[in-house]
């Protein structure tokens, strides 16, 4: 068995490798200096397997230890008194997982592809993959809770656990994993028999809270008897799940059903397909890129176009209501002066929120680029930079309306404020051109790092981390940073910065776009 274990780690963990050195790849610059020939290359597969396992071994214990953390501190501000109510917190969150997130047998593209394309064995793939799963969460849980335990014997900051949690909760989890694997593939065609084991699994921790609640004395007695129903149906699950032989009839079940299942992305695909005017009545006098690109944003007016002026006319109420507390409210001056001050950093947030270059770029690969690049004359250097240019200035135009809306009415409020006369000229400007800035960001990310594959699914690695900075970078300060800026300084700081970023960012779009700008598969 410990054969077949390596040989489906091997297998997975060189699908990783390969996904790992692809979106690497992707990134412009960086990935013109890796070699296709990586690919090739055994002996650093290999030791890229080795740190990828070796980063899922570690990860484990961390995750869960600092979870047990969390709980723990959770434990003791309800109350540390009574014994019982950490393993009670742990056993509840535990069923809430296998709920929501239950362990069930992989029925993915890769099982496909090992079992039906490699011919393995279903019942030792699957089998391999799940032991594989339950054998490293547990162990990871049993250090994370014993690195718990070590933390929580000093008493300053928690209350110490006992050691019987240590190496007891690990084994609960992995029994309520294996009883609902067993109930999955017992009763895999039978939804309703599912739903009734897991519906008894809440009421069962329901339960145990009541209890806790009501009869808090004699709790401990009934927590050790769900302890020990809990191990025995565990340990006669796990009996069951090997002997079961029926595997490959459960593994085309589930595969079929998974692909019968609309995912997320089909589901968003249709949403936006179902928002295009394919009306004849759509026509245009352009020509040439003109033609397509005025088409391509007429088409899909409902998307674009829409929102923004919805939110646009939300903006503009709230504008003038803002306008008007100044002369009906006195007090409301110390406020707006306030807002200008203390509380500047939020309008990074709100342009940050209100842009919609994110939302536009996704409808062009999903209704244009996706098709559009598979001929070789749409991926022409020069094709590329026409489109570029007037989808430029499209994502510029639109959203200008709602920052255009904000920043003629921070000008207003600064000039009734009376703030200075620097402050007045620049920061409305400065949101202008931070909106400037957003939709320059959003469709140079998109040309650089083109996230989605041929199945327009979003898989670049170096598109999430992108947009994680752009996050952390404007939102993070606003609500955990103690800043105190005034509007001429901050308006100097998005100017440079913009203006900055802007002209690098151009340039390198107007060199590498051309060989970053395709279909990945």
């Amino acid at each position: 068995m410990l054969k077949n274990i390596m040989l489906t780690l091997k297998l997975r963990f060189t699908y990783k490798t390969n996904a790992f050195i692809h979106s690497f790849r992707t990134i412009p610059v960086i990935g013109q200096i890796i070699p296709y020939e990586l690919y090739g290359l055994s002996d650093v597969k290999t030791g890229l397997s080795i740190v990828l396992f070796i980063i899922t071994l570690i990860g484990y214990p961390l995750i869960f230890g600092l979870l047990a953390l969390i709980m723990l501190a959770f434990y003791n501000s309800i109350d540390n008194t009574n014994a019982g109510n950490f393993p009670l917190i742990f056993l509840i969150i535990t069923i809430l997982i296998n709920v929501f997130r239950p362990l069930t047998f992989r029925a993915d593209r890769d099982s496909n592809y090992a079992i039906n394309s490699l011919g393995m064995d279903a019942k030792r793939y699957l089998l391999n993959n799940f032991f594989y799963k339950i054998i490293i969460q547990t162990i990871g849980l049993f250090v994370g809770l014993l690195i718990v335990y070590k933390i929580s014997l000093n008493g300053d900051l928690i209350t110490p656990i006992s050691f019987t949690c240590v190496y007891i909760l690990p084994l609960i989890y992995a029994s309520i994993r294996m009883i609902s694997a067993n109930v999955n593939i017992t009763f895999a065609k039978n939804n309703i028999v599912t739903f009734i084991y897991f519906t008894i699994l809440v009421l069962s921790g329901a339960f145990l809270i009541y209890f806790r609640i009501n009869e808090s004395s004699s709790f401990i007695n009934l927590l050790n008897i769900y302890i020990i129903i809990y191990l025995i149906l565990g340990t006669l699950s796990c009996v069951r799940i090997i002997t079961f032989k029926k595997y490959h009839y459960i593994f085309k079940y589930l595969y079929g059903k998974k692909l019968a299942k609309k995912s997320l992305k089909e589901i968003d695909m249709e949403r936006i397909s179902n928002t295009i005017d394919t009306s004849s009545k759509i026509t245009s006098n352009k020509h040439g890129y003109d033609l397509l690109h005025d088409l391509f944003v007429k088409r899909h007016s409902k998307i674009l176009i829409k929102p923004i002026l919805g939110y646009s006319v939300v903006l503009l109420i709230v504008v003038i209501a803002a306008i008007c507390s100044l002369f009906v409210i006195p007090e409301s001056k110390d406020f707006f002066h306030k807002l200008f001050t203390e509380y500047i950093l939020y309008f990074l947030v709100l342009m940050y929120f209100i842009n919609r270059g994110e939302r536009i770029t996704k409808a062009m690969f999903m209704n244009c680029d996706h098709a559009m690049l598979t001929f070789r004359v749409y991926r022409n250097p020069k094709v590329i930079l026409e489109m570029f240019k007037r989808r430029l200035k499209t994502s510029i135009g639109f959203n200008l309306i709602p920052a255009s809306i904000i920043a003629i009415g921070c000008l207003i409020l600064l000039v009734i404020n009376n703030e200075s006369i620097t402050s007045i000229i620049l920061f409305p400007l400065s949101l202008v051109l931070l909106s400037v800035f957003f939709s320059v960001h959003n469709l140079v990310m998109y040309y650089l790092l083109q996230p989605y594959n041929s199945g327009t699914e979003e898989r670049s690695k170096s598109y999430r981390i992108a947009r994680i900075i752009t996050y952390t970078v404007f939102v993070y300060p606003a609500y955990y940073l103690d800043v105190t800026l005034s509007p001429t300084i901050l308006s100097f700081i998005c100017l440079g910065v913009s203006l900055t970023y802007i002209m690098v960012s151009l340039i390198i779009v107007y060199k590498y776009a051309s060989k970053t700008f395709k279909i990945y598969y």
